[in-house]
């Protein structure tokens, strides 16, 4: 029940990039997460963690605990029934939270809430009935044999709180502090990139967040220009980390044009860090679609040649004379190295774009079929809900 119900809550999570931590007692670990790390920086007075950890002690079973902090950063706290592990979700913002800006603003002079205003941006932002709905009714399900309880802590804003300036002041650096800096800035790139290789966009989204936090002034003192070439030197980065796992060239061209245009679009920081994730994600998805690196020069054609068309009905007739290959042999190799059949191959890929284009754009769903090649639309519906778990209707309202 733990190991189905935790991983069907990450899943759900992870395209919001919202953390989930898990402890088991006494909680001590809790202190590791970067946001409480960055909390008592910006405040060295700051007994937020202490209180927390007293807090995850006493949780009572069946409470879902919602706590937003002072500066509108939310977590939800709740216990495993059979073993008492204590899970955080978090940290979180809700869209559209002006009062805890407002109040951050009179605490602190303009120049300090800049900075804070656009540190928080980068925490990953959800809907507020993603959270009242959604995260209820999962939770509800967990502790079905009791009536789930829900409390709302809403942290008080501190008498005095002085946040540390030199987090917002350039400050000059010895060789050996800027050489460690810069060592562990690429380490987490390099990290990252290669989770990209590997479509990993869960452990891709983890290392960026660290790559970030090493330096909270620095992120903020780029220039509009600057922020659009830095979105430039990393759509170069992202192609690499891509064509390195055997996406082929047309797909790589496909994406990074795109986001080439998207950059010089950008207009705000909030636009610069979303367009960080988007690329981050986007590029990990085309890893998951189109990679055939580890596939034979046979296969990885058979694969391309499909992909470069999701539109057409391919026949195993038409593919085999494509590779100028017999249909038997192909259909046969294609079996042993990728483990499903060709026709299972064509259809799952068809659904995944379906997806895209269900997700990404106003097309209606009939447009949707046509587009990745069925003109009867009950069966694309019945293939989509085999596929995908729910209905092409259902899965756009999510």
């Amino acid at each position: 029940m733990q190991v189905d119900f935790l991983h069907v809550l990450k899943q759900f999570l992870a395209p919001y990039n919202v953390n989930i931590t898990v402890l088991k007692k006494p909680y001590h670990s809790f202190h590791s997460e970067d946001y409480f790390t960055l909390r008592s920086m910006i405040n060295p007075e700051d007994g937020f963690l202490k209180t927390a950890m007293k807090f995850i002690t006493h949780l009572p079973l069946n409470h879902m605990v919602i706590v937003q902090d002072y500066m509108g950063v939310f977590h939800v706290l709740f216990l495993m029934p059979d073993n008492l592990d204590a899970v955080i979700i978090g940290p979180f913002r809700i869209m559209k939270d002006r009062e805890s800006h407002s109040k951050l603003k009179s605490l602190v002079d303009a120049d300090v809430y800049h900075h804070l205003k656009e540190y928080l941006i980068m925490i990953p932002t959800i809907r507020e009935n993603l959270m009242n709905v959604n995260i209820t009714s999962m939770l509800a399900l967990l502790y079905s044999k009791e009536k789930l309880k829900i409390q709302h802590i809403v942290e008080e804003t501190p008498l005095h709180f002085v946040p540390n300036k030199r987090l917002f002041t350039k400050e000059t650096e010895d060789v050996e502090e800027r050489m460690k800096r810069l060592e562990e800035r690429y380490y987490y790139e390099n990290e990252a990139l290669e989770a990209v290789s590997a479509g990993n966009v869960a452990k891709a989204m983890e290392m960026m967040r660290k790559m970030g936090g090493l330096d909270v002034a620095k992120r903020f003192a780029l220039s509009r220009r600057s922020q659009k070439n830095s979105l430039i030197i990393f759509n170069s980065l992202l192609r690499k980390a891509i064509q390195k796992a055997g996406v082929h060239p047309y797909y790589i061209d496909e994406i990074s044009s795109r986001y080439s245009q998207m950059i010089e679009l950008v207009m705000d920081d909030n636009e610069y860090y979303m367009m960080m994730n988007m690329m981050m994600s986007d590029y990990c998805s085309y890893v998951q679609m189109y990679a055939a690196n580890q596939y034979s020069s046979l296969i990885r054609k058979i694969v391309n040649y499909i992909n470069m068309d999701l539109s057409k009905t391919h026949s195993l007739q038409e593919i085999a004379n494509h590779v100028s290959m017999n249909p038997n042999y192909i259909s046969a190799q294609f079996k042993q190295e990728t483990g499903m059949t060709i026709t299972y191959y064509i259809n799952h890929q068809k659904m995944k774009r379906a997806a895209e284009l269900l997700r990404d754009t106003q097309l209606s769903i009939t447009a949707v079929a046509e587009a990745v090649g069925f003109l009867d639309l009950n069966y694309f519906s019945r293939l989509f809900k085999k596929q995908m778990g729910r209905s092409p209707s259902a899965f756009r309202k999510k």
